[in-house]
């Protein structure tokens, strides 16, 4: 696995294949480029089910919360590089309300108390964030968490929002889940699907 950009994953496996050149006289570089390819998908696929979940550990949120938020491009026979990258959603920050509790998830919560309390997105503990309440989006109708933007009672106001998603990729323990996955994946998938060329050429 290559790490050329830190806000992308790229799998790749090139010095595998190059090791599998024995196979050739048998199955013919295309075979060995097939075999690659399907593998370095599978080890994609495993690798990426493992990034969304380490994502949405780091985050402290459920991982359906940030599930579609992920895109993988899968490997070809011409291109043996699958890529996990961050979709335009990834870059958006989630609401603050996601680090509320969810009995408090309603207008009017925290009407006793001055403040939002909420808990604190990539640590412990929780926090109170003064001044702000919780209401409906003016476009969406979903609850958030606002604050306005001055001391006076007509200032406008503004969501308050926590952590992007697509910041976690960036981890090295993120990523070191994700590689060690999508090797440990590949080096099973890639001797099944060499065996089935082999096969596939001997029929």
């Amino acid at each position: 696995m290559h790490h050329e950009d830190r806000r992308m994953i790229a799998i790749s496996v090139k010095s595998d294949v190059r090791g599998a050149q024995r196979f050739v006289s048998r199955i013919g570089e295309q075979g060995v480029r097939r075999a690659a390819y399907r593998a370095i998908n599978k080890g994609g696929q495993a690798a990426f089910t493992v990034g969304k979940r380490a994502v949405a550990r780091d985050l402290r949120v459920p991982q359906k919360e940030i599930k579609d938020r992920f895109t993988l491009s899968k490997a070809r026979p011409r291109n043996l590089t699958a890529w996990i990258r961050p979709n335009k959603a990834a870059w958006r920050p989630l609401g603050l309300i996601y680090y509320v509790t969810k009995s408090k998830r309603y207008v009017g919560a925290f009407r006793k108390q001055k403040g939002v309390r909420y808990k604190q997105p990539r640590g412990s503990g929780n926090r109170v964030m003064e001044d702000a309440f919780i209401a409906k989006g003016q476009h969406s109708g979903a609850l958030q968490v606002f604050m306005r933007t001055g001391p006076e009672r007509d200032a406008p106001i503004a969501k308050k929002s926590g952590p992007m998603p697509a910041t976690s990729l960036r981890r090295d323990d993120v990523r070191r889940a994700m590689s060690t996955r999508a090797r440990k994946i590949f080096g099973k998938e890639f001797n099944r699907q060499l065996k089935r060329e082999i096969e596939r050429a001997a029929r």
